[in-house]
């Protein structure tokens, strides 16, 4: 199953802590599946940026099929999605930034 939520951008920066509620989220697309692969969730991101538009940021826990979906969503995307926050952190560890 997968499930997309949506957050305004400009809800999240108005709000003075930056803490995201559950008030704050929509459910953009609830997609049960039988399997899924990264064609299967780049084809759910596809169909959810129809009706949402495309995504500046992405969280994710980067399991298998989200990792190779998302990579593909985003590679193949006009109007580029923001990079993945779970790909953001792991860059920035392997800079020694920290995480």
């Amino acid at each position: 199953m997968l499930i997309i939520l949506g957050l305004r951008l400009s809800c999240w920066q108005q709000a003075q802590d930056r803490l995201v509620r559950r008030e704050d989220v929509e459910i953009i697309a609830l997609e049960p599946v039988e399997t899924s692969t990264g064609e299967v969730v780049n084809q759910q991101f596809r169909e959810a940026a129809k009706r949402c538009g495309v995504p500046c940021a992405i969280v994710s826990d980067d399991g298998r099929d989200l990792h190779l979906g998302l990579n593909l969503y985003v590679r193949t995307t006009s109007k580029r999605a923001g990079y993945t926050i779970s790909s953001t952190r792991r860059r920035l560890a392997q800079a020694g930034l920290g995480a």
